[in-house]
């Protein structure tokens, strides 16, 4: 009997701990486009959310992407931001402003920002 019980935790020991090897490593940079990929599979606009890509916000190191919303809690837990100190500028338009859409099963996300900094440049 107790051997079966040593063997049990064993075996569930043995399978956390490949679990946890098998999770993404966590970083408190924004995510390759490669890496960011497996968050945007999309089937329609209302699948998609705008999120931030790393630690800091979109005028401060970071940007702001569309994921898949059933992948939120998966995309959050990539990132360890506890250490991160990111510069205090204020976006010309407040992040997350822009429009998000399903293209070709990507999530993808045009910022209000990118909008402006394009008019602006087509003004001079």
């Amino acid at each position: 009997m107790h051997r079966t019980a040593y063997f049990c935790l064993l075996l569930s020991l043995s399978l956390h701990a490949s679990y946890i090897a098998a999770e993404p490593p966590r970083s408190n940079t924004a995510l390759s486009d490669a890496d960011l990929h497996r968050y945007q599979y999309c089937g329609n606009d209302k699948d998609c959310v705008v999120m931030r890509n790393g630690c800091c916000d979109c005028a401060n190191g970071g940007f702001d992407v569309a994921i898949n919303k059933m992948r939120v809690e998966d995309f959050k837990a990539r990132f360890n931001c506890m250490s991160t100190t990111c510069t205090e500028i204020a976006p010309v338009t407040p992040c997350g402003i822009g429009t998000v859409t399903c293209v070709e099963h990507r999530c993808d996300f045009v910022s209000e920002n990118d909008f402006l900094e394009k008019g602006a440049e087509l003004s001079q």
